[in-house]
Formats: C-alpha cells, structure tokens, sequence
C-alpha cells in the first residue's frame, strides 16, 4: 500500500514532458514581445540623447563657429582647445551599464554613435539594432545640424554693429563722411579710433571667415558692408535670422550695438 501511494504522488515522463512543452511554447511566443519592447525603449532613449546632442551642439557652435569633430568636442576642450570653448555642453552622467563607456558616447544599443560632417554641418548617428549603416533605412537614427543658419545669424550681427556705427560716422555731417577711406579695412579702423567700434579684426569677417566687402562695391566714402555669403539685403535694423538646428527657425531682431559689443567682448574674454 505504501510504495503504492508514493507511486501515485509524483509525476510521471509524459506529464513532465508535456509540462516542458508547454513552457518552451510560452517562452517562445514572450520573447519576441520582450525583445520589440526593449528595442522601443532603446529608440526613444537614442532620439531623446540625440536631442540633446543636437541642441549641445548648436551652443558649441555659436561660441565656436564651426562644428564639433567628435561627441567629445562638446564635453571637454580638444589639445590644442578650439577657440572660443566654453562647454562642457554635454552633462557627463551616468556611465553605459554595459559597456562602461560615458552615457553620451553610446546609443541605447550600447554601441557608438558614429560622427559624419557633412557640407554645411554634422550628423549623428546611431546605427539601431542591427549595428549597421544603412543610409535611408528605417534602423538607423539620424540627427543633422545644419551650420547655416547659425552662421548667418551670427554675420547679420557682425554686419549691423558695422554699419550701425557706419551709419553714425556719416550722421557728423559731408566733412567727416570724406575723410572714410573706400576700403574696409580702413574704414574699420577710422571708426575704432572715433570710438564708434571696439576692435576692427573682429569685424573683418563674417562667421564663415570671409571678409566683409563693400555695399555697393567700390563706393568712396564707404557707406555699408555686407557679407558675400548672404547677399545684399542686409541693413543696419532689425532683421530675421535663422537659428538652430535641423533647419529650426525662430525671428532675432538685430541687438543694440553697446549689447552686441557686450556679447562680443564676453566671447573674447573666454577665447585664450
């Protein structure tokens, strides 16, 4: 009776192997949903970084006016430092888990973001779940900044403190207008001596490095400047500059000369 009953209260081959089967099936039909929900929030958590790469980006730009070679660039000065650094633009946070690497240099993957200049700006991107480049595939994430916009906003600047102040020279009457040379250059420096500019260099050239001509060109006494990047519709008053990134836009009046100079000033006291 005994061995009988211990018999009867266990399991046999075929229930647990039927029991097994079972689990096997449910595990099989779970992990497809577990791996689409982890891939989710892998991608929202690489578009919300992205985001914030791209906004880092664009303030490493305005102080800097050019685009950062590395995710790095935007967390400490390169050797030699970029002039006009004034970041971190990125916080440092967390660590990568897995990897160990700093949060910002991994997407949600764990895997690095891959850096790609291109004419007028810089890319990023991660390469989703795959791990490979696949150019205008939906796997990738991208995240572009175009530099044109910052650019321009920042020349426009330039160019209305100029011929702001120029604008005030010609406002002393005929005889002081005639005594404005006909170049840039030179007239730059008239008005540095009449204090109507701060410092000629610096407004020698537009964002993009080019120097500033002449508007309408060859006119003796000089009378405005302009950019050859932008064209000839720029003034001395408010104007509509692009700003951001991703082809983001928002209305900035030109500022009042002693506040652009105040901007400025700050700017080159963080340049070494």
């Amino acid at each position: 009776m005994r061995s009988r009953r211990r018999h009867q209260s266990g399991f046999t081959l075929l229930e647990l192997v039927v029991v097994m089967a079972i689990l096997t099936l449910l595990a099989g039909a779970a992990l497809p949903v577990a791996s689409r929900a982890i891939d989710r929030a892998a991608r929202r958590a690489t578009r919300a970084e992205l985001d914030l790469i791209g906004q880092a980006t664009v303030e490493f730009v305005r102080d800097t006016l050019q685009a950062p070679e590395t995710l790095a660039d935007l967390v400490r000065p390169g050797t030699p430092s970029v002039q006009g650094w004034s970041g971190p633009y990125l916080s440092r946070g967390m660590a990568d888990p897995r990897t160990g690497a700093p949060g910002w240099e991994v997407d949600g993957w764990s895997r690095p973001y891959v850096v790609e200049p291109f004419e007028h700006g810089v890319r990023f991107v991660s390469l989703g779940r795959n791990g490979v480049r696949d150019e205008g595939g939906i796997d990738d994430i991208e995240l572009g900044v175009d530099l044109r916009p910052l650019l321009r906003a920042e020349t426009l600047a330039t160019v209305g403190i100029v011929n702001r102040a120029l604008d005030a020279f010609h406002a002393q009457g005929p005889r002081a207008s005639a005594t404005l040379p006909g170049d840039v250059a030179g007239a730059l420096g008239v008005l540095v001596a009449e204090g109507l500019l701060p410092d000629a260099e610096r407004f020698r050239r537009d964002a993009w490095g080019h120097e500033l001509v002449a508007d309408p060109a060859g006119a003796a006494p000089i009378v405005r400047v302009r950019s050859t990047m932008i064209g000839h519709a720029q003034t001395g008053s408010a104007q509509e500059a692009e700003s951001g990134s991703s082809g983001s836009r928002t209305k900035r009046s030109a500022l009042p000369a002693s506040e652009a100079w105040r901007r400025l000033e700050q700017r080159a006291r963080r340049r070494p």
